[in-house]
C-alpha cells in the first residue's frame, strides 16, 4: 500500500503543475493573428484574438492594453469600442518594461492635463 502522505504530495504536484501551465497570464495568439488587427477594429474582436490583457492603463478617452503571447509583448490602444491606430509588438520583455514605463509616464502627464481644464 502507498502511503498516504506520498499520495498527498504527488496529487500535490500534479495540481500545481496543471496551474502553472494552464493558468499564466497571456495569450497564444501568433504574429499574424496580431496583424489582423487595425484602426478600427471593434474592441470585442480584438479581445477574440488577443484573450486577456496582462495590463491595462487609461487617461482622457483613451484605454492601452498590454498582451503577452509565449515570450513576446504587444499592446493594443482603444478609444470606445474601437482599436485606434497605436498598436505595437512585438516586444521583448526588456521593451516591454521600458514602453509601458514610458506610456504610464505620459497617460498620468495627460490625467494631470485633464484636471487642469
Amino acid at each position: 500500500m502507498i502511503a498516504r502522505p506520498f499520495c498527498i504530495a504527488v496529487l500535490m504536484t500534479f495540481a500545481v503543475t496543471i496551474c502553472l501551465s494552464g493558468c499564466s497570464p497571456g495569450s497564444n495568439f501568433s504574429p499574424e493573428d496580431f496583424k489582423k488587427i487595425k484602426e478600427g477594429t471593434p474592441k470585442a474582436d480584438a479581445l477574440k484574438i488577443l484573450g486577456s490583457p496582462i495590463n491595462t492603463l487609461t487617461a482622457a478617452d483613451t484605454e492601452r492594453q498590454f498582451y503577452k503571447s509565449g515570450e513576446k509583448y504587444y499592446s493594443v490602444a482603444y478609444s470606445g469600442d474601437k482599436v485606434t491606430g497605436e498598436l505595437m509588438g512585438p516586444m521583448t520583455k526588456t521593451e516591454y518594461d521600458e514602453y509601458q514605463k514610458t506610456v504610464k509616464a505620459l497617460m498620468e502627464l495627460l490625467k494631470q492635463i485633464d484636471k487642469k481644464k
